[in-house]
């Protein structure tokens, strides 16, 4: 009851805040540079407040939740000031640091599970904050949202098969806040300091419970498995493209090259290809592969898959998604059917690698299943754009 009490207070106040911010045309620049990450952070500390003066909120929720809206807090303070990225990380490590050491102290994590979950941390936030930030550059403010809602009910469906309270209170907390951001529209081009940090922070504290409570690292991965890998393609393609290096150039001194190489432009997989189809387009095939990952991680949870042959069918899932993005960009078909080959030849090798490792044919014939879709998919979208309709720049 105190869980569904909370819950309900944070979605009427994140509901609430996010119908009324556009209409405050007096809000203080300083509070409307934060824009939609403002009524979630005010949902969760209300519901927190509701859960704990109920008693429902237990000792871990406490640690994790409150590490969160911190890491958040600070880096979005730090963002708002102009500081340069490698103390903006910093600052998340510490943050993250101090809150492993609580953890540690307790006898929750091993010193080394403890170091491992710091860097996690730092990584999350860096995909989740500039995934966010290029959304909303990119007239999609709801997105960032949307799948943050879809991986609290996948990591709902964990919580109930563990079975796990605390994970479900926090899920549901966390859930509610996040919803009314994922529904109701943006109220404008504002840049958004907090949203990202903080979904990265409450991103990372859900991981963090579920894998304290027995979750497969490959299982916490796969909410978000596709926007690590675009923005991991992306960030590598900065560096290996002339177009990407003579960007960064622009910054001038090396320095400033390093703090712009992570920052939000509009050379995300998912933008590239709201350019040359449409945002609906882009918007799908990042839910879609993101639902995708999804069930199969519902699929391996089932089929008990050791977790480091979890997380190599996920990368080949992200592999065949990073392929058929390029291909609605403007990949040639020849190249688009050697790269098929290619997904082909990489899934039977995890297969023979399944059959020696697990043996069960289930197990074996998953990342199969896996290349076949891909090849579905392929085909689906090459008959869909022989319709005329103009010609796809290639990128």
């Amino acid at each position: 009851m105190a869980t569904i009490f909370a819950a309900l207070v944070a979605l009427g106040i994140s509901g609430a805040a996010a119908f009324l911010l556009p209409t405050m045309a007096q809000l203080p620049a300083e509070l409307a540079r934060f824009g939609r990450g403002l009524p979630v952070l005010l949902g969760v500390l209300a519901g927190f407040i509701v859960l704990t003066l109920t008693g429902g909120a237990l000792t871990l929720i406490t640690i994790l939740l409150l590490t969160a809206l911190i890491v958040a807090i600070v880096d979005a303070g730090l963002a708002s000031l102009g500081v340069h990225r490698l103390w903006r990380v910093l600052g998340q490590a510490v943050v993250f640091a101090a809150a492993m050491a609580v953890e540690w102290k307790r006898g929750d994590v091993f010193l080394s599970n403890a170091a491992v979950a710091v860097i996690a941390g730092v990584v999350v936030m860096g995909v989740i904050t500039l995934a966010t930030e290029a959304a909303t550059s990119s007239s999609a403010a709801r997105l960032p949202a949307q799948l943050g809602v879809l991986s609290t009910i996948y990591l709902a469906v964990i919580a109930l098969g563990l079975p796990n309270p605390g994970l479900m209170a926090l899920l549901a907390l966390v859930g509610a806040a996040i919803l009314p951001g994922a529904v109701l529209a943006s109220n404008g081009d504002q840049p958004e300091l907090l949203l990202g940090p903080l979904l990265g922070g409450l991103g990372w504290a859900l991981g963090m419970y579920a894998w304290l409570a027995n979750a497969s690292p490959a299982m916490v991965i796969a909410p978000v498995a596709i926007i690590g890998i675009d923005v991991c393609w992306t960030l590598v393609r900065r560096l290996t493209t002339t177009d990407g290096r003579a960007r960064l150039a622009e910054a001038g001194s090396w320095w400033r090259i390093v703090d712009r190489w992570p920052q939000t432009g509009d050379d995300l997989l998912t933008q590239r290809v709201a350019a040359a189809s449409s945002p609906r387009i882009a918007s799908g095939w990042l839910l879609g592969g993101t639902v995708t990952c999804l069930a199969l991680g519902l699929a391996e949870w089932q089929l008990e898959i050791r977790w480091f042959l979890a997380a190599v069918v996920l990368l080949l899932a992200g592999v065949g998604w990073v392929l058929l993005q390029q291909s609605i960009i403007g990949l040639p078909r020849a190249d688009l059917f050697s790269w098929l080959a290619g997904v082909t030849v990489l899934a039977v090798v995890i297969a023979l690698g399944a059959r020696v490792i697990d043996g069960r044919s289930m197990v074996t014939a998953l990342p199969l299943a896996v290349a076949a879709a891909i090849w579905v998919a392929a085909w689906a979208w090459i008959i869909a754009s022989r319709k005329p309709k103009g010609s796809i720049a290639e990128a």
